[in-house]
């Protein structure tokens, strides 16, 4: 399979219905997915879900029967994302968004650094190597209501060596790994590792907004605000 095959769209489910009028309620207070869905429309609310993600996702993971890693991680990145939205209240006039983001090097899941010497190691492991970054999304309005889906894209990193190597530490040493699934932000000058994708770029960032505005459609034509 090639890596656009295997970087497709796919929805877990897909059954939203709205009226258009909704609001947006975002499931996260991060300043990077804020800023972006701000693009769109403002969101009304922004509420942190309350959950252990990483235990979560291991759960998951464990119970998906699949054997090509990369669809088994992005299923539970997409099944988290829902998980997520499950742990927050909706109001009738609401559409609430959650995501998640995980990264794939081979077989091996790398989640969020625990403190800089992991970083920084985490960031030599993707040196001169193909990752796959994975964004799953629920646009959430209950049980029934909702569509869930994931996109993945592919990231080379040039090898991390010389002054590239001096950036990475220093990247590390000022704390802008921590709280990032494989330990960077493409936005950040950690986007300098980059030396091509395959993909949709704000994937990698974090929040498809492309796929979230054509699920959304008309939410967010001015004359439905």
């Amino acid at each position: 399979m090639n890596i656009e095959e295997r970087i497709k769209t796919c929805y877990l489910n897909k059954s939203l219905i709205f009226s258009g009028n909704e609001k947006i309620h975002l499931g996260s207070s991060s300043p990077r997915r804020i800023q972006m869905i701000s693009q769109l429309k403002e969101p009304v609310r922004c509420t942190s879900p309350s959950l252990e993600e990483d235990t979560i996702l291991k759960e998951l993971q464990t119970s998906i029967d699949e054997k090509d890693p990369l669809v088994k991680n992005s299923i539970a990145t997409a099944l988290l994302a829902r998980a997520k939205a499950e742990t927050i209240p909706v109001k009738e006039e609401e559409i609430l968004i959650t995501a998640d983001t995980t990264v794939l090097l081979e077989d091996q899941i790398l989640g969020k650094p625990k403190n800089q010497r992991e970083a920084l190691k985490i960031l030599l492991s993707l040196s001169g190597r193909i990752h796959y970054v994975t964004t799953g999304v629920c646009l959430y309005k209950n049980k029934e209501n909702y569509d869930n889906f994931y996109l993945s894209a592919a990231v080379k990193f040039r090898k991390l060596e010389g002054v590239l190597l001096d950036t990475a530490t220093r990247y590390v040493k000022e704390g802008k790994a921590q709280d990032k699934a494989g330990a960077y932000g493409i936005q950040e000058e950690a986007g300098l590792f980059v030396e091509w994708i395959w993909g949709d770029y704000n994937t990698i960032v974090g929040f498809p907004l492309g796929e979230i505005y054509q699920s959304l459609g008309g939410l967010f034509h001015e004359n439905s605000c």
